[in-house]
């Protein structure tokens, strides 16, 4: 919003929800933790890696909640594997 190139953490919330992700705060600190630098900045770059991996991290859970609850069940090698990618 400010023409610097990075963005606030308030800035990638809002950029996360216009770009469809409900998330709740918590996810939102961890994201900023994971994604952000020392003074809590968002670079273009970083940004980007955060949108990539919460679309496929969405697109998994959906393709695995087939009955759509909301909730799946995973074993230890898929746990593993859907973390690590």
């Amino acid at each position: 919003m400010d023409g610097s190139g990075c963005m606030s953490t308030p800035e990638m919330r809002m950029a996360l929800n216009k770009a469809g992700f409900s998330l709740n705060n918590t996810l939102h600190q961890v994201l900023a933790a994971r994604y952000g630098e020392a003074d809590m900045t968002i670079d273009f770059d970083n940004f980007v890696a955060c949108v990539m991996r919460l679309e496929m991290m969405f697109k998994v859970f959906k393709k695995l909640d087939m009955d759509d609850t909301g909730f799946i069940e995973l074993d230890f090698y898929q746990w593993v594997s859907f973390s690590m990618i």
